[in-house]
């Protein structure tokens, strides 16, 4: 199973390493692949597609935007 692929604020970047490291350690699963950011950048990209499991934003603001451009889309089982 390939590693999960976070898209998370830049200012999240010191508490998730640390909880990614953690988590992979406490269930032997590979640490997931974090990719950080400024939130509206990372929304642009996911609502233009890019392949991200999960999105981690510092303002409400831009998940609320991204769910409603990317609310007709699949999600993938």
């Amino acid at each position: 199973m390939p590693a999960s692929l976070v898209f998370a604020a830049a200012s999240l970047k010191n508490a998730l390493d640390e909880i990614a490291a953690a988590w992979a350690k406490d269930t032997g699963k590979p640490m997931p692949k974090i990719s950080y950011a400024a939130s509206p950048a990372l929304a642009k990209q996911i609502e233009q597609g890019a392949p991200a499991d999960l999105f981690l934003s510092a303002d409400l603001d831009w998940m609320d935007y991204l769910a409603t451009k990317t609310s007709s889309r699949p999600t993938p089982a």
